[in-house]
């Protein structure tokens, strides 16, 4: 009989992984009423109840999974994730204890591990977990993964959430030597001078390190306007969230010219954070008809809100930046004799940076160059492509998701 019902039960996973979960939820029934210990069942019947929202359910079934087979490794980490999906990051971390003390050299536990760590605000703990699970990543095998791409994008991940804790615990030091440290390993072009002056931005600016690969964004930003330094014209940036990048921008001004402060700089912001996104922003068909959908989270109205003080007080060194605060049109200024050699577009959402390109294209000198850092959301997307191809130019995109095109440099 038991035979039969674990062939049932691998029918039941294969129709599940197909996203037939309520077929499949009927099947581990029928099974556990046959055997009540069954602990495959059990543990899937409660990841099934977990992705169709019913977490109490899905908590009772990995209770009893782990009830019957202590030592189960699926159950305990399911459970590990519903007891914390639940909020009962207590009970998660017990799981985690137990899955790390069965299989200390897995990978995916220590770092679900230090989440929960970190969710309880043990970020010393926590920070000791991610490291250790990092020094595991230096070894395909250990991680748990088959390719080199998949252990590096883990490792990307851990290195993140590592800075993260690093920043809420004010390590600043640190921060510096392992940002230097794994500067090979994730940035394809290192420059040392650059990367001195981006940890000088992110403490002046009070901007988290992490995403860690965020800098190759900066990086390429600092090149746009070294290729316009010749050119006359003003510089903005729309959106600026808590200054970093106007503070790079300025300091590339600063080094350019020692006489730099601030003069020709302006700085466009709501100071509030996003407005209401609208439907271009929620999803986009592209060309392959694929619907992309940003986190809720990422769109959500207010974000990225930050002081104008706040920002004046990070850019301190430089007094005559323009700066016009409010919401995106109507802060531009209605002059039209205003000529703009770099235009920094960073305003997430479809509308404000499609309001961006039609403003400041025709006011671009010959050469300008218009940077949209935002090419990998939806809406920013769609305003490209439809801004380019109704003026006629082409685009390009960076390797870090951001678009830029110019206008024709004067011969």
């Amino acid at each position: 009989m038991e035979h039969t019902l674990d062939q049932a039960v691998a029918y039941a996973k294969g129709i599940h992984q197909k996203g037939e979960c309520e077929k499949a939820i009927h099947i581990y029934r029928r099974v556990l009423e046959r055997n009540p210990e069954h602990v495959e069942a059990l543990t899937y019947l409660g990841v099934a109840y977990w992705q169709t929202n019913k977490l109490e359910k899905a908590k009772n079934f990995l209770e009893k999974a782990v009830q019957v087979a202590p030592r189960s490794q699926s159950a305990l980490a399911n459970l590990a994730s519903v007891s914390s999906a639940l909020g009962n990051h207590e009970k998660a971390l017990q799981c985690y204890d137990r899955l790390v003390h069965l299989r200390p050299k897995f990978v995916i536990a220590h770092y679900n591990r230090g989440m929960v760590l970190k969710r309880l605000n043990r970020l010393v703990e926590a920070k000791k977990c991610f490291l250790y699970a990092i020094t595991l990543t230096e070894n395909s095998c250990e991680a748990g993964f088959g390719t080199n791409a998949e252990t590096s994008k883990l490792r990307g991940e851990l290195l993140d959430e590592l800075f993260r804790v690093l920043h809420a615990l004010g390590a600043r030091a640190r921060i510096t030597d392992l940002f230097r440290q794994y500067s090979k390993e994730m940035f394809p072009i290192v420059d040392p001078e650059f990367d001195n002056r981006y940890l000088q931005g992110l403490d002046a600016t009070f901007t988290a390190p992490a995403p860690l690969r965020r800098r190759n964004r900066f990086h390429f930003l600092i090149k746009q306007l070294e290729n316009v330094l010749g050119l006359s014209g003003l510089i903005a940036e729309c959106g600026c969230f808590r200054g970093l990048s106007s503070y790079l921008l300025c300091h590339r001004l600063l080094q350019h010219d020692s006489s730099f402060t601030g003069a020709g700089y302006q700085i466009f912001d709501s100071f509030a954070g996003l407005s209401q996104p609208s439907e271009s922003d929620i999803f986009f068909l592209d060309e392959t008809d694929t619907v992309t959908r940003p986190d809720s989270n990422q769109v959500a109205v207010g974000k990225y809100a930050a002081k104008l003080e706040d920002v004046k007080h990070s850019l301190y060194q430089f007094p005559e930046i323009e700066y016009f605060p409010g919401w995106i049109p109507t802060a531009f200024p209605k002059s039209k004799k205003k000529r703009y050699r770099l235009v920094h577009v960073d305003v997430d959402l479809y509308q404000p940076t499609k309001d961006c390109f039609e403003y400041f294209w025709p006011r671009l000198v010959p050469g300008g160059v218009i940077v949209c850092d935002d090419y990998n959301w939806p809406g920013a997307e769609r305003a490209v492509k439809e801004f380019c191809q109704s003026v006629g130019t082409s685009y390009d995109v960076s390797p870090y998701g951001q678009a830029c095109f110019q206008t024709l440099r004067a011969v």
